[in-house]
């Protein structure tokens, strides 16, 4: 239902079905056994993550894949209340980080060496003294059969 103040005050239920595609399904399989993978143009010599099937610069299509070494940097973040009214929702989850600050949780985008693009990683410690360009180590968590988060841990 909508207000005279011109703004939303219902929710919208949302039904639909992600589908992964080709690279896609093959990224999480390999991040289930623990790898993280790109695809790579050797016409190009650029690798991609998220994988993709074609290269965007030579359209040629991408059927080489490679590990990525799970050290990268931070290039962007944010901070994501962590309960569903903005209060802390005691966000343990067994990792042993301080993953919450005054009740915010920290997502990075974590750019990798010799990779166009990157991955959405949630922070697992020390996220108040996060900065660009802080390197991280990337871990891969199975959460339930077939769920996989990315997390990052601060070095130092």
């Amino acid at each position: 239902m909508s207000n005279i103040d011109g703004y939303w005050h219902d929710s919208i239920a949302l039904d639909y079905i992600y589908t992964l595609g080709v690279a896609g399904e093959r990224f999480f399989r390999e991040a289930l056994n623990g790898r993280i993978m790109a695809t790579r143009c050797d016409e190009c010599s650029v690798a991609y993550l998220p994988p993709r099937l074609y290269c965007r610069r030579c359209f040629r299509r991408l059927d080489r894949w490679v590990e990525v070494e799970k050290r990268g940097i931070i290039y962007s973040y944010t901070y994501v209340s962590s309960g569903n009214s903005g209060n802390s929702g005691g966000n343990d989850d067994g990792d042993g980080g301080d993953d919450e600050y005054d009740g915010y949780i920290a997502y990075a985008l974590v750019r990798f060496d010799g990779v166009d693009g990157g991955l959405i990683c949630r922070i697992i410690n020390k996220i108040e003294d996060l900065k660009i360009g802080v390197g991280v180590a990337v871990d891969i968590k199975v959460k339930e059969i077939a769920i996989v988060e990315f997390v990052a841990e601060i070095a130092g």
